[in-house]
């Protein structure tokens, strides 16, 4: 719930405002796969369902991704000495 409230906050935002909510939202999302792994490990899930599950989530973070690069390429970089 967490990551679609980040991802529809930074919709409505301005260009200049997204990053941090993008980002956040790709940090939580590895977590999350971090605990879908750690279920498959540990024999929590089978394999079948494990890749049921970490398919879309895997997807969502490509695109996050991409959306995060797309930012970073149109959001000019501050100076060090700017503020």
């Amino acid at each position: 719930m967490e990551i679609l409230e980040l991802i529809y906050i930074a919709s409505y935002l301005p260009k200049k405002d997204k990053l941090p909510y993008i980002s956040k939202a790709i940090t939580k999302l590895d977590v999350l796969k971090f605990f879908l792994q750690t279920l498959w490990e540990v024999k929590a899930i089978d394999s079948k369902k494990y890749s049921l599950i970490f398919e879309p989530i895997n997807k969502a973070g490509a695109m996050l991704g991409g959306w995060r690069n797309q930012l970073l390429k149109q959001t000019p970089q501050q100076s060090i000495g700017e503020k």
